[in-house]
Formats: structure tokens, C-alpha cells, sequence
């Protein structure tokens, strides 16, 4: 962007100087002077992210040169910026600086930005903000069927009101009726312009349409407010001027605070429309404000530092960016940064920013000249403190040679911080004391915090690219199927049991590509259980029969488990064991209980498993009317409960001889409760199989006997 900035003033000769000097002291800013009849242009090219940044952070340069020269800041009378190619650049500058995107400034930042835009006191828009809004309303007047009006309002005897109320009684009435005002034209801009005087930008549609709005500005500023329980009415003077004719905003709000001068000179509390050939002393009235205030150009300067630390990968990259910034907001000709080791050791890099070659000699030759310890010191104390450090001259201490002529060398430095740890430190160098004010101060500790955000995203992308190498290892080392899927249910990672398992790459079964080696008819299923528990975010287990590399199908168990809760959730990860064989072992296991319950019923017996205490934990029934059968079953219930009391002693006694020899017992009869209540008389036939594993019971049979 190029911004060409209008300079003007009573002595034609001076001025035309006065730009020379600046074009000369500026020349590697690439600026240009060109003289017409008084007026003269100077252009400079910048590299912004907008228009507004461009403006502010061009014109404080211009205006630290004015001041340098002692030339008036007034003569910066206009300026605009256009759309430019940058300056030719060598190949020793290295390539240029990318510009991105905006990115949201930091707390700090907006901070700054609503102060430098809104007035503190009505928190409505302020002087500045308000000449933006009326110059992007002529710049674009299809919004406006008819143009645009700028009324500007002025409280009448607000001086006596002051005096009678006091300051405190006054500056609420500004602030109800600011409220009163900017509830009543939300369709417009309303602004401050300072003390008692308002400033409104509406639309009109015609001759004539802004008396409607001028009565109605008149009579909210007539009705009563109510302040602390009094009830006070003031009235005003207000202009207007119209954009019919106009050709610059400035003009456009000169016209109406003439208009208004104009009004209150007829008594008040009325309006009057500008009309050519209107004159009113409007000296006593301020309406020239600040084109580059400090505050604001503080908030583009960390708002570029956000866009640094975001943009650049490494902090030397980004301090290159934002130590030209900060050198020409600031005035210090000299930066550089000096970056601390995790150890504590701190180390100067080679990333400098100078003002001119010959600054930068001075320096090398002073610092050469005399100790560094002054140098080191400074930054040993940010370091220290974590908080901004600074001196007015860092080699008077330095008494070695007094004799000697040195420079003065002015210091300041400021911390880079990653949380509270400094990892940094931006160091500012001066011939001669450099301003040093609160604000500054927290601007600084926030760029500050933005590049320490460099290094922060450095050690996160490390620290994770560790924590995923300790994984992939330890996934590794373990045979069993693992996998690992994000926030979107998509898998990220096998590891490579599950790769040699299936015979496929890891490209293949990323994503859903893991689905094609389950068995069709699994398929719904799986995924069914699987979706609805990511969908829950709860752990899952199934069973499903995946594709070995050798095109066998085999039964996996799937187990997974989500990773992190709420908003820290990760997604899920989950492992695989191969069951194929418990399938075989299980299917046979029924098989052999089918034909024992088979062999069992042909032979008319019935065999009951018991444990050691007792209790009933098995049954293969042959007479379905024996002990019970069809009332209850007896699987958990305690065998004796079966037992006919007369006969409880003897079967107990002859339960616990079983426990104490292994094999077959001798058979003995004894009532035991059937169907219907009735006793049964049967034969039973015990045998200690508790050492044999597969069965692990005493295995008592038993065999009705029918009475005749």
C-alpha cells in the first residue's frame, strides 16, 4: 500500500525543506516528496493487513520525522491510501514478509482498540471514529437515496450546568443523555466529539427530510433527566450540513459545527442548516483531532503481533516482523532479540532491527568500545523479574575509560513469556532516553505474550509428535489388534499387529477402509454398535469375524474405549483378540452337552452337579419329574433341600465320606421331594470328581424307583 499524505502551510519555502529532510532521513522507507504551488505529496510504501493499519502505522512515522524536525504535525493535512506495488528489494533482504490474514487481537488489544475508538465516558463512538464512519458514508453513497446529513449538537450554558452540579452531576447527565440519543438513532452513527458537543450521521432523502430528525433530536434533548433523583432539562444548538455538495468529510463537519456556532449565536436551543456563504468563528471548537492516535496504533502493533505469532513457525521469524514495527511506533532506532534456553542460558541471536547503517556502527563501535556487562545486565534482569526492564544509560556505569568519548546508549527490554516462563527477551536501544510510559509498557508485555505463543505451538507439536512416537512403540510391542479413530469416528492408526494380522498397509485400513475386511454378514452389526457408541461416547464390546491375510475369516473380540470427555474428547481407541478358538472350544463344549443330556435320558437317570458345600451347579434332568425339576430347578439352590428329614443325617454323613475319597461311593436309597409335593424313593449313586477339571464337582445320579 502506498499512503499519500497531503502536506500544506503558510511558508511554502520551509515546508518544501522541511519534506526534503524528511525524505532524506527516511530514505530506506522508500519515500518521494513532489512540490505543486504550496501543497506538496510525500508517499511512502507500507506493508499493512488493511487500510486503517496502513494509515495509522504510516502517519506515526511521518509525525515522529515532523517532530524530529520540529516541523507542526498540522501540516499533515490530508491522507489517503491507495493500493501500491512494493520497492524494488535485493536478494540480500531475503524474501519478503507474507501478509495473511487478521487474526482477533489479544484481550490486551481489543482493549486498546474499543478505548482508541469509543469515547470512555458515553462509550459512544469517538471524534476520530466518527470522521471514518463520515468519510466511508460519501465514499459510498448508494446506501443513500438522498445523501447523507452530519448534525452536529452542542449543549447550550453546559459550562453553568457544570458549575451548579459539579462535575460528577455532570458528566451523568452526558452519559444519559448520550443514551437517550444513541437509543433514538440506532440507524445512524452517533458520536462524541468532546466536552458537551455531539456528532450524528444520518441519512436524508431530500430538501427538507432532516427537520424531522432535527425536531426530534430537539425534543429528547428538552425532556427531563433524571439525575440522581433530579430531574434536569437543557437544550441545544445543532447544525446540519448536507453532502449535496461536499467533497471531503473534514468540510462536510466543519459546515455543520459553522451552522451550529451559527444557532447558538441566535440564543439556542434551536437548529440551522448550513448554507454557502455561512461564517461563524468556530476556532473555540475542536473538531481537528489526532489522525494517528497513540492508543490505537498501539492495538494494530499487537494486533500484527498476533498475525506474527500465528504466520511465523519459528520466534526469530516473528520477532523479524514485529521489531520494525515496534522501532517505528516507538522511535527506538535500534532492536534485537535474544532468546533463553530451556537451561536458563540465554543467547543473542542474529535477528536486529536498525534504523540506518550508520545507528548501527555507533553501537557495534560502542559495545566494542566498553563492557557488555551493562548490556547483559539488562536482560539478566527481564529475565529475572519476568517484567519489563530499562535504562537510561546502560554504559555510564562503565568507568573504565571516562576520558574516553562514548555515546550514550538508552536501553529497554521486554520479556517473551510462555505462560510465566521468560523465553525471550526484546531489546531496544536508543542514543538517547526513549519515552517509556504504562501503556507502552503493556502493550509490550502483550507482544510479548503473543510470540511467546511461537514457542508454545513449537513445544505442543513436539511434545505431541512424542507422546504419538511413545505410542506407535508401545502399540507395537503388544500382539494384540489396536486401533485408534478421531473426533469424526474416522480410524488414524493401526498398529502393526493388526497390519500383519490383515495383510493390508496403513493407508488401506485408514478411515473406513478397516471395514472391508469384515464378514458381510457381521458388517451392519458392527458398525451399528459402533456408531451409536461413538455417538454416546461410551465403551463398546463385540464380536465380529474379520479377514485374515490368509483369506480366513476369524472371530475377533473388539473392545473400545473413548478417549477424553466433553469438550476434551479425542475420539476412541479400541484392540482386538482373536477368539476363534474359544468359538470352536464352545461350540464343541455344546455339542458334548447335547450328547450327555441325550445319554443321560436314555438311560432313565438323572445327574445333579454339586459343589463342595453343597449347593446344586449343575443338572442334566432324565426323569423331568425327579427332585424338583419342574417347580424350580435346582442350579444355585443347596442339594439337602431336597432331602426327606428322616434321611437328612444319613445323606450328610455320606455326602462328607464322598468329599474325603475320590471315585464312586456305594449306593444307598432315600426320599427326595418331587413334582406335586410327594415323595420319591430313589437310588443315588455319588462320585468325587472335584480334582477332575473338566468337571470339577461331585457328580451324584439318580435313578427313581418305582413302587408297586
Amino acid at each position: 500500500m502506498t499512503l499519500d499524505v497531503v502536506a500544506e502551510g503558510p511558508d511554502a519555502t520551509r515546508a518544501a525543506g522541511a519534506l526534503e529532510q524528511i525524505s532524506q532521513a527516511l530514505a530506506d522507507l522508500d519515500a518521494s516528496t513532489d512540490g505543486n504551488q504550496g501543497r506538496y505529496s510525500l508517499q511512502l510504501w507500507v506493508e499493512a493487513l488493511s487500510e486503517a493499519e496502513a494509515l495509522f502505522t504510516a502517519t506515526s512515522r511521518w509525525r515522529y520525522a515532523l517532530a524530529e524536525l520540529g516541523v507542526p504535525s498540522s501540516w499533515l493535512a490530508r491522507a489517503q491510501v491507495m493500493p501500491s506495488a512494493p520497492p524494488a528489494q535485493s536478494e540480500s533482504d531475503g524474501p519478503p514478509r507474507s501478509i495473511g490474514e487478521r487474526v482477533p487481537a489479544a484481550a490486551l488489544g481489543e482493549d486498546l482498540l474499543r478505548r482508541a475508538l469509543h469515547d470512555s465516558l458515553t462509550g459512544l463512538v469517538n471524534r476520530e471514529l466518527f470522521r471514518d464512519h463520515v468519510r466511508l458514508a460519501l465514499a459510498d453513497a448508494s446506501h443513500a437515496t438522498g445523501g447523507w446529513a452530519v448534525l452536529v449538537c452542542d449543549l447550550d450554558d453546559f459550562a453553568q450546568q457544570n458549575r451548579a452540579g459539579g462535575p460528577a452531576m455532570a458528566d451523568r447527565l452526558l452519559v444519559r443523555l448520550a443514551s437517550r440519543i444513541g437509543s433514538m438513532f440506532r440507524h445512524g452513527v452517533v458520536g462524541r466529539l468532546g466536552g458537551d458537543s455531539f456528532g450524528l450521521l444520518v441519512v436524508h432523502d431530500g430538501p427538507g427530510s432532516y427537520e424531522q430528525i432535527v425536531d426530534q433530536l430537539l425534543d429528547a434533548i428538552r425532556a427531563p433527566i433524571d439525575v440522581g433523583g433530579q430531574a434536569i432539562s437543557v437544550t441545544a444548538s445543532i447544525g446540519v450540513a448536507t453532502s449535496d455538495a461536499m467533497s471531503h468529510p473534514d468540510d462536510l463537519i466543519r459546515h455543520a459545527v459553522t451552522a451550529m456556532c451559527m444557532a447558538k449565536a441566535t440564543g439556542g436551543n434551536c437548529a440551522r442548516l448550513f448554507e454557502p456563504g455561512d461564517v461563524a468563528d468556530i476556532s473555540h471548537v475542536d473538531i481537528d483531532g489526532d489522525p494517528a492516535p497513540d492508543r490505537l496504533a498501539y492495538a494494530f502493533l499487537l494486533e500484527r503481533a498476533a498475525v506474527a505469532a500465528n504466520e511465523c513457525a519459528t520466534l526469530e521469524r516473528a520477532a523479524a516482523v514485529v521489531l520494525p514495527d515496534v522501532c517505528a511506533h516507538t522511535g527506538w532506532p535500534l532492536g534485537h532479540l535474544s532468546t533463553v534456553h530451556e537451561d536458563g542460558r540465554v543467547e543473542p541471536t542474529t535477528t536486529w532491527h536498525c534504523r540506518g547503517v550508520d545507528q548501527f556502527r555507533s553501537f557495534r563501535s560502542a559495545v566494542e568500545r566498553h563492557s557488555q556487562q551493562a548490556v547483559q545486565a539488562l536482560v539478566a534482569q527481564v529475565l529475572r523479574t519476568g517484567r519489563p526492564a530499562q535504562s537510561a544509560d546502560l554504559l555510564a556505569a562503565d568507568v573504565s575509560d571516562q576520558r574516553s568519548a562514548r555515546p550514550a546508549l538508552a536501553g529497554v527490554a521486554f520479556p517473551v513469556l510462555n505462560g510465566r516462563e521468560v523465553i525471550g527477551v526484546l531489546e531496544f536501544y536508543s542514543p538517547k532516553a526513549a519515552a517509556f510510559d504504562p501503556l507502552l509498557s503493556d502493550v509490550m508485555t502483550g507482544i510479548g505474550a503473543q510470540l511467546g505463543r511461537v514457542v508454545e505451538r513449537t513445544r505442543a507439536r513436539v511434545a505431541l509428535a512424542r507422546t504419538e512416537e511413545r505410542y506407535r512403540a508401545l502399540a507395537d510391542s503388544v500382539p494384540v489388534l489396536m486401533w485408534m479413530s478421531g473426533t469424526d469416528a474416522k480410524c488414524t492408526l493401526f498398529n502393526s499387529a493388526w497390519l500383519e494380522f490383515t495383510g493390508r498397509s496403513m493407508e488401506d485400513e485408514l478411515g473406513d477402509g478397516w471395514a472391508k475386511g469384515v464378514n458381510p454378514n457381521d458388517l451392519g452389526r458392527c458398525l451399528h454398535i459402533y456408531t451409536e457408541a461413538f455417538r454416546r461416547r461410551e465403551p463398546f464390546e463385540m464380536e465380529y469375524r474379520l479377514r485374515r491375510a490368509d483369506g480366513q475369516y476369524r472371530w475377533v473380540l473388539d473392545k473400545g474405549q473413548p478417549i477424553g470427555a466433553g469438550d476434551a474428547f479425542q475420539g476412541f481407541v479400541g484392540g482386538c483378540i482373536d477368539v476363534t478358538d474359544r468359538h470352536a472350544a464352545e461350540a464343541d463344549a455344546r455339542s458334548s452337552d447335547a450328547r450327555l443330556r441325550a445319554l443321560i435320558g436314555a438311560a432313565g437317570a438323572t445327574l445333579i452337579l454339586f459343589a463342595r458345600d453343597g449347593a446344586i451347579v449343575g443338572e442334566y434332568p432324565g426323569l423331568p419329574d425327579c427332585v424338583g425339576q419342574k417347580q424350580s430347578g435346582g442350579v444355585g439352590r443347596h442339594g439337602f433341600e431336597f432331602v426327606h428329614p428322616d434321611d437328612l443325617d444319613r445323606v450328610a454323613a455320606l455326602f462328607e465320606e464322598t468329599l474325603r475319597h475320590s471315585g464312586p461311593t456305594t449306593p444307598f436309597r432315600c426320599r427326595l421331594l418331587g413334582s406335586g409335593g410327594k415323595w420319591r424313593l430313589v437310588d443315588v449313586v455319588g462320585s468325587n470328581l472335584l480334582d477332575y477339571p473338566p468337571v470339577g464337582a461331585i457328580a451324584v445320579s439318580i435313578t427313581e424307583i418305582n413302587e408297586t
